[in-house]
């Protein structure tokens, strides 16, 4: 492909729908695609899979990456690579794709109730290496439904789950700013995996901080 306006109005094409304007909601090309998964290559032998779904699962992942990558790209927006790497974890984390499952897989939200974020993950990342090498354009646009939900739809509880898994987070006593205008910086804490958090309260520096490390840390 060439890396040009032509080449890229070309991509967008065989994408199936444009990386700019608005973002259609729920993501319709994916849904539909997904109602014709066989659901024994997706599911966990437990749900009447056929044992396939961790592989599958493995590559998903893999396509899902990739579809990211695509879209971020092509989406006519500047991302640095540490941006594109935080919306991207984020995404396609397991607890996002678990807070969202009734939208992702649609038909399935009566049998998953008791499946762990893991678990749903890994279903969304089955079904995607069902889909993807007859139809690319349907994993574009999953992908770009989950970067847009991820950046314009932080979740308002990070710091709970943060606190769940084991983590932690504090904010310092040191702030920017002026007094009229302060700046908190808070640090969290997860499996190993450190990030900051600035914002003008200390809750919201605390929130920022939270997502981040939970993003990193594929939760």
């Amino acid at each position: 492909m060439n890396v040009n306006k032509q080449g890229q109005n070309t991509c967008e094409r065989d994408m199936g729908l444009p990386l700019r304007g608005i973002l259609p909601s729920p993501p319709h090309v994916w849904q539909n695609a997904f109602l014709k998964v066989a659901r024994r290559n997706i599911l966990p032998p437990e749900l009447r899979g056929s044992g396939r779904h961790t592989y599958n699962a493995w590559r998903g992942d893999k396509f899902l990456g990739a579809a990211a990558a695509k879209v971020l790209h092509y989406s006519g927006r500047t991302h640095t690579e540490g941006t594109a790497t935080k919306l991207t974890a984020i995404a396609l984390s397991n607890s996002f794709m678990a807070k969202h499952h009734g939208t992702l897989l649609p038909g399935l939200s009566s049998h998953i109730g008791n499946l762990s974020e893991h678990g749903i993950g890994t279903i969304l990342e089955a079904a995607v290496a069902e889909i993807f090498e007859a139809n690319q354009p349907a994993v574009d646009d999953l992908a770009r439904w989950l970067l847009h939900k991820a950046e314009t739809s932080p979740d308002p509880n990070a710091k709970g789950q943060l606190l769940q898994h084991g983590g932690t987070v504090t904010v310092h006593n040191i702030r920017e700013g002026s007094d009229h205008s302060p700046i908190y910086t808070a640090t969290a804490n997860l499996n190993g995996i450190s990030a900051e958090g600035k914002g003008s309260t200390k809750k919201k520096a605390e929130q920022l901080a939270s997502e981040t490390v939970l993003g990193l840390s594929f939760f």
